[in-house]
């Protein structure tokens, strides 16, 4: 309940559209500040919840990182991101760290790496399924 009444008052007191980049990639770089997509807003937003300090995008991926999050790693041969560039609006590869970029290793948030982070957190939230049948 406190983690949920954190995010409530990031939401309500206007702090987690601070942390929201306009600049919208749909494989944007776990670690950096110059795209972001909405996973990983959503997961800068639980990390200024879950420390009143955090401020800035950079603050709470550094608190990201002390916090061992580790993101989704695809991997990504050149003409597949050649053509992701080309034929995807929202796709770009220019904030990823060039060597791993070039060995086609992209760093992204997921939902998936997002839901692993939460269930290693002092006090992992309930997880619910719910079917759509």
């Amino acid at each position: 309940a406190e983690l949920q009444n954190a995010l409530a008052e990031q939401i309500t007191s206007g702090h987690a559209r601070q942390l929201h980049e306009a600049s919208y990639n749909m494989l944007a770089f776990a670690f950096a500040t110059r795209y972001q997509n909405s996973n990983q807003w959503g997961l800068e937003v639980l990390a200024a919840a879950s420390d009143p300090a955090i401020q800035t995008r950079q603050q709470a991926q550094d608190w990201l990182k002390a916090r061992r999050y580790q993101p989704q790693n695809l991997r990504l041969s050149s003409m597949t991101r050649l053509g992701a560039r080309m034929f995807r609006a929202n796709v770009s590869f220019d904030d990823h760290p060039f060597e791993r970029r070039m060995a086609g290793q992209i760093d992204t948030v997921s939902v998936e790496s997002v839901e692993k982070f939460m269930q290693q957190l002092p006090s992992p939230p309930q997880v619910l399924l719910v079917r759509a049948d």
